[in-house]
């Protein structure tokens, strides 16, 4: 089993912690900008740096931050092998392709033929139903529906509980208000 680190050191990242967990993974630290983040999950991870300090550090990465735009530039500045991250009690269909550093977090399902890209949270409890297509950097957050044949553009972010009906386009760097 390889090593596992974390980038950030905020809410996100104790999630995709508690993931790991539930997975079997042992995640040996987090990086983050803030010195004052000593440790996530009641002191089970600690803090070995920050974000510029991975680099010297091999394994296996995710980037726990929920902002997308600052989960875009850290993903894209800093290399790393990048993975995904699937709760065990998320349902992910055989025939669902995901982006690479994708979180799927506790009681999400994501139905046959959907095509989700890199980087993506799909976050506690959402759904996204067949033939659907979710671009890069994208937030899906708790609580969303996103019914049959919707395409969510890059860098969005839709809100908890928001239910997108069916056949919606949602463009580029948009935000979809909570509850919509």
């Amino acid at each position: 089993m390889s090593d596992w680190y974390i980038l950030g050191g905020g809410g996100h990242a104790k999630v995709i912690l508690d993931s790991l967990i539930e997975l079997s993974i042992p995640v040996l630290g987090f990086f983050d900008d803030d010195p004052h983040k000593k440790s996530l999950g009641l002191g089970k991870v600690e803090r070995l740096g920050s974000i510029a300090d991975s680099r010297s550090f091999k394994g296996k990465w995710v980037v726990g931050i929920g902002n997308n735009t600052v989960r875009r530039h850290i993903a894209e500045s800093i290399e790393h092998s990048y993975y995904e991250v699937i709760h065990p009690r998320a349902i992910v269909s055989a025939n669902t392709v995901l982006g690479k550093g994708t979180v799927v977090l506790g009681g999400a399902v994501i139905n046959s033929d959907v095509t989700v890209g890199v980087h993506v949270i799909i976050n506690t409890s959402s759904s996204v139903d067949h033939d659907s297509f979710i671009g890069d950097y994208v937030h899906i957050g708790p609580g969303v529906t996103l019914c049959g044949g919707v395409t969510v553009g890059s860098d969005t972010l839709i809100g908890a509980g928001a239910t997108i009906i069916p056949g919606i386009k949602i463009g580029k760097r948009s935000t979809i208000g909570a509850g919509s």
